[in-house]
């Protein structure tokens, strides 16, 4: 392709800013019509080239999934409304949000929705506003926690931390940046279980070992059903034969790690 020729992302770039300028205009509130004036005035602002490398990044990822889903269809989004209305709230989270985690999380839910892997409406709500709400170290721990953690209690109990000591041996083994910070983790903790996002319960079976790859427990959930997990971080859980505990991501939790996660590969 010569250099001088529009490239595809260009024109997907071009589309989404058309695509948005048209909500924004026929949408009455301040929201959207401040989103209508970004698209029209220069992009010089922080805020406003947040929302333009977010918009640039979309249109590449945009063109990537035309090329891996032949049969995609890129122009029918702009009369999707679903995925008119995601794209705006992303950029609207987008210009107060720096962290590159979150960013990522924004580009991952809008693509998520292009290709129609999106879950129910109102569930997408709640999850485009878990990544504004959410920290980037609560997506780190909520990652974690989908692998699966078992521990154990210790003999010796810290009545002065909220969290039981042989689960923030596992923690800190994986983030060591939390070591000193009890107070944050478990408040990090704490809105992970408020949000229904992670769970913890006893072990009633261990299954199968399955070494380095953690084991497989059968567990019974707080609603009384027996299901099974596999757990990647054993923690201090060596004996198998011995009560132990997991935490775990719940659906819910399961379904908000797979919106936020690139339907194409790594972004």
């Amino acid at each position: 392709m010569n250099d001088l020729e529009p490239k595809p992302e260009d024109d997907i770039y071009n589309s989404l800013k058309i695509a948005i300028a048209a909500l924004a205009s026929s949408v009455a509130g301040e929201p959207f019509t401040l989103i209508s004036t970004f698209f029209t005035t220069i992009f010089s602002h922080p805020m406003e080239k947040r929302m333009k490398e977010l918009l640039v990044n979309i249109s590449t990822d945009l063109a990537k999934l035309k090329e891996q889903v032949g049969d995609f269809d890129l122009d029918s989004l702009p009369e999707n409304e679903i995925f008119v209305s995601t794209i705006a709230r992303a950029g609207q989270i987008a210009t107060r949000n720096h962290q590159e985690e979150k960013l990522i999380a924004l580009r991952n839910a809008v693509l998520n929705t292009a290709a129609g892997l999106s879950p129910e409406e109102s569930l997408q709500q709640m999850f485009m506003e878990l990544i504004d709400t959410l920290t980037p170290w609560h997506m780190r721990l909520l990652n974690f926690f989908n692998e699966g953690v078992a521990w154990q209690h210790l003999d010796n109990l810290d009545t002065h931390r909220p969290l039981p000591v042989a689960l923030l041996r596992v923690i800190h083994k994986e983030f060591p940046e939390l070591s000193d910070l009890y107070d944050l983790e478990n408040q990090l903790m704490r809105d992970l279980e408020a949000r229904s996002l992670i769970y913890d319960v006893p072990v009633s079976k261990v299954e199968a070992d399955l070494g380095v790859d953690g084991f497989i427990v059968r567990v019974k959930t707080r609603q009384g059903q027996l299901i099974t997990e596999t757990i990647k971080h054993r923690g201090n859980y060596g004996e198998l034969n011995r009560p132990g505990f997991i935490h775990v991501t719940t659906g819910l939790g399961k379904q908000f790690i797979q919106f936020i996660t690139s339907p194409i590969g790594e972004s």
